[in-house]
């Protein structure tokens, strides 16, 4: 995703557009692209990322992840109150 967003404009949209239909997710393509650019300009400096806690689950052979709802619940309420506010 760093080398994406570090290649001209034109690039990044065709290699987003290629790599799509890999992707399943609710978001469709203009939604994507738009927090994709919202994004742009955060540094790794200023993200956290997390593993929703939980196992794998399989059903009718097809794996998903099933979330701890619990400790998913306090992971979020741990990221949020960690974060700091900036004006």
């Amino acid at each position: 995703v760093k080398e994406v967003a570090k290649r001209p404009l034109d690039d990044a949209f065709y290699i987003m557009l290629a790599a799509w239909k890999h992707l399943d997710t609710n978001l469709d393509l203009v939604e994507a692209a738009g927090l994709a650019y919202s994004l742009k300009g955060i540094s790794e400096a200023n993200m956290t990322t997390a593993i929703v806690p939980g196992w794998f689950y399989n059903r009718n052979g097809i794996s998903y992840w099933r979330p701890d709802l619990v400790e998913t619940a306090q992971l979020i309420e741990n990221l949020f109150n960690e974060a700091e506010v900036t004006p």
